[in-house]
C-alpha cells in the first residue's frame, strides 16, 4: 500500500493533487478530500513443495513454504493462514521477510494429489491467496510374493508338465503393473508366463531330474523386488518309486460346489469352484480344459488331486482379497474367451481332458444358487450323474473361515434337506 499526505480537488472526473508544495492544476476545484491509502490487496506466493518433490507414506513431513507481501503493511503486520487439504486452518506469523512455513504430517493423508492454499490479510482486511499441490505416494518396500501351486517339497515323475502359480502385491504399484519372472536354480528362467491382476502362472513342459529351487520374483514400479522360493523334486527323492498320477475317466472328477455371485467382494475376485476326485487314485489336471459351452475356457495347470479329496479353484487365490476363501489353484476370470466366468444366470461348467474326453458337465440356472452363498451338491449324490440335477444342489450354511460368506470350500458339503 502507498500512503499519500495530499489534498485533492475534484472537477468532474479529473482530480487535482497538492503534495510537497507541488500543484497539479485542473480547470476547477471542489471540496477538500484527504487520501490516506490505495487499496491494493496483499500478495501470497508458494515456494514449495515443487512439482519435483516426492513424498511417501511413512516418510518425513511435507514442508510447506511461502511468502506474503503488501505494498503498505510490513510483513510482520500481515495475518497469514495455511488452508490444508483436510480443511483445517493453520495460522502462522510471517518473519521480517514475509516468509511463512508449516510441516504437514504425511501420514495424515492418503496417496494422491492434494491441494492447499496460503491466505494473507492486511490491516485493512483486504485479502489475497495462492494455491499449491503436493503428491503422496505409497511407502517404499518390495512387493510381497507367494507361490501358491505346487506346495514346497512336491515330487513329480520325470517328464511331467508342471504348472506353477503365484501372486504378488505391492503398496504403491498396481497389481497389473508388477513384472513377474519364474526361474529354476538348475534350468534357468521360464518363458511363457501369463500374468494378470497380481496373479501369474507358467506351464513348464519338463524339468531336469533332481532337486530344483523354484523362485518367483516380482518387480514394482520403483524397481524393488520381492520373491518366494519353493523346492520341487523331479524323480525319486530316496523314499521310493514315484508313481505318476492316473488319467481321469468320465465321472472321476466332478464339480461339487461353487460361489457364483459373491457379495462381500466383486465377482472378478470372489468366484470359486470346487472339484472332487471320486476315484481311488490320484489325478493330475494338467492340460485339462475348464470351460462352458460357448467361448469361456481356461486350461488348467498341474493340479494334483488325491483320491477322495477336494481341490478349490479361485479367481483370486489370496484369502485377504477374495473374501477369506482358502484356494488350491487359480483360474483367470474372463467372460470374453480368455478365461472363464460364472454367469449370474444360466450357464454351463465342463471339465475336459486334453484329448477331448469330457470328464464332467453340468448346466445350472438361477434356481440353483443364492447371492452371497455358495451352492453345493448333497454329499449323498456326489457323482458324475447326480451332480447334473439341480434338485441335489442347495445353499451351504456352514462358514469354514472367519468373515467368509457361507460355503465349505475344501470340505464335505452340507447335506440338503
Amino acid at each position: 500500500m502507498i500512503r499519500l499526505d495530499a489534498h485533492a480537488w475534484t472537477v468532474g472526473l479529473r482530480t487535482v493533487l497538492v503534495c510537497s508544495g507541488l500543484a497539479f492544476v485542473a480547470l476547477g476545484c471542489g471540496n477538500d478530500t484527504k487520501i490516506t491509502r490505495l487499496e491494493d490487496p496483499p500478495q501470497a506466493f508458494i515456494d514449495g513443495p515443487t512439482t519435483d518433490d516426492l513424498f511417501r507414506l511413512q516418510g518425513p513431513a511435507i514442508p510447506l513454504a511461502g511468502r506474503v507481501d503488501d505494498s503498505y503493511d510490513l510483513p510482520t503486520d500481515l495475518k497469514a493462514t495455511w488452508l490444508l487439504p483436510d480443511g483445517s486452518e493453520i495460522e502462522v506469523e510471517p518473519d521480517a521477510m514475509g516468509a511463512v512455513a508449516f510441516d504437514v504430517p504425511v501420514d495424515d493423508y492418503e496417496t494422491g494429489i492434494h491441494t492447499f492454499e496460503l491466505f494473507v490479510v492486511d490491516t485493512d482486511g483486504t485479502s489475497g491467496f495462492a494455491q499449491g499441490t503436493f503428491e503422496i505416494q505409497g511407502p517404499l518396500g518390495p512387493p510381497t510374493v507367494q507361490i501358491t501351486v505346487p506346495v514346497t517339497e512336491s515330487i513329480f515323475p520325470p517328464g511331467t508338465s508342471i504348472t506353477f502359480q503365484g501372486t504378488g502385491a505391492d503398496l504403491t504399484t498396481p497389481a497389473d503393473d508388477l513384472a513377474f519372472e519364474w526361474s529354476s536354480d538348475v534350468d534357468g528362467v521360464f518363458s511363457g508366463a501369463i500374468s494378470s491382476d497380481g496373479s501369474t502362472v507358467v506351464v513348464v513342459p519338463e524339468l531336469s531330474e533332481g532337486e530344483h529351487f523354484i523362485t518367483l520374483t516380482a518387480t514394482d514400479a520403483d524397481l524393488e523386488q520381492g520373491s518366494d522360493t519353493i523346492m520341487v523334486t523331479i524323480g525319486d527323492d530316496g523314499s521310493g518309486t514315484v508313481e505318476p498320477p492316473e488319467e481321469a475317466q468320465p465321472g472321476d472328477v466332478v464339480f461339487s460346489e461353487m460361489m457364483i455371485n459373491p457379495e462381500a467382494v466383486d465377482d472378478e475376485i470372489g468366484e470359486w469352484i470346487e472339484l472332487y476326485n471320486t476315484s481311488d487314485y490320484t489325478v493330475d489336471l494338467a492340460g485339462y480344459s475348464f470351460h462352458d459351452d460357448d467361448i469361456d475356457m481356461w486350461i488348467l495347470g498341474t493340479i494334483v488331486v488325491p483320491a477322495q479329496e477336494y481341490v478349490v479353484l479361485c479367481a483370486d487365490t489370496d484369502p485377504n482379497v477374495n473374501g477369506g476363501v482358502p484356494c488350491d489353484a487359480w483360474f483367470y476370470r474372463d467372460w470374453e474367451g480368455d478365461g472363464l466366468a460364472l454367469a449370474n444366470g444360466s450357464d454351463e461348467l465342463v471339465l475336459t481332458r486334453a484329448d477331448g474326453v469330457e470328464i464332467d458337465w453340468l448346466h445350472y440356472d438361477e434356481s440353483w444358487f443364492t447371492i452371497a452363498v455358495a451352492t453345493g451338491v448333497d454329499p449323498d449324490h456326489l457323482d458324475g450323474g447326480a451332480n447334473n440335477e439341480g434338485r441335489y444342489w442347495c445353499d451351504q450354511t456352514t462358514m469354514t473361515a472367519p468373515m467368509m460368506e457361507p460355503g465349505t470350500p475344501g470340505y464335505e458339503n452340507d447335506h440338503c434337506d
